[in-house]
């Protein structure tokens, strides 16, 4: 009878564990999950991130660009900045940020609009040389100065919802 004692608590214990052992399980797994996704978008935001500071470099080059073809003669366009990667990472990983991208989009596009009205009189003159000069001048400062505005919202908008460390 002794003998059977310690078996039987052994049996008990090692079902119990059994029963239990799941849910454990369950939440350690649920746990790990939310944390290599919390890294994942913190990794995300990161390359948004370089990508928004690339698109400055290439907006601010495109600016000093157009100047120096004020000044100096054949001085290469620098093209403006594309935001393709921007946008797919934002709809992917910061859907919620995707309204300050398409406001940005709609911005640039009105001012491309009026730039390009500006620009059709200018070669309809006699003296549309310098003016389309200027024009492109305006355009591009126009473009530099909407990529600040919007590189500083949506970094201030991804910064809100990126997971902080525990």
């Amino acid at each position: 009878m002794e003998a059977i004692v310690p078996v039987l608590v052994g049996g008990l214990l090692t079902l119990a564990g059994a029963l239990v052992a799941p849910f454990f399980q369950r939440k350690h797994e649920k746990w790990r999950a939310e944390r290599e996704d919390s890294q994942l978008i913190r990794e995300k935001a990161a390359e948004l991130f370089d990508e928004l500071d690339r698109m400055v470099a290439e907006s601010h080059s495109a600016n000093i660009a157009v100047f120096r073809n004020l000044a100096e003669k054949n001085v290469p366009p620098s093209p403006l900045p594309d935001l393709g990667r921007i946008r797919m990472l934002v709809g992917i990983y910061f859907p919620e940020a995707m309204p300050t991208v398409e406001g940005y989009e709609e911005r640039c596009a009105v001012v491309s609009s009026s730039v390009t009205k500006d620009l059709d009189g200018a070669l309809k003159s006699s003296d549309g040389g310098d003016r389309i000069k200027a024009l492109t001048a305006v355009m591009v400062s126009s473009q530099n100065e909407e990529t600040r505005k919007f590189v500083r919202n949506l970094r201030a908008e991804v910064a809100q919802n990126i997971p902080r460390l525990k």
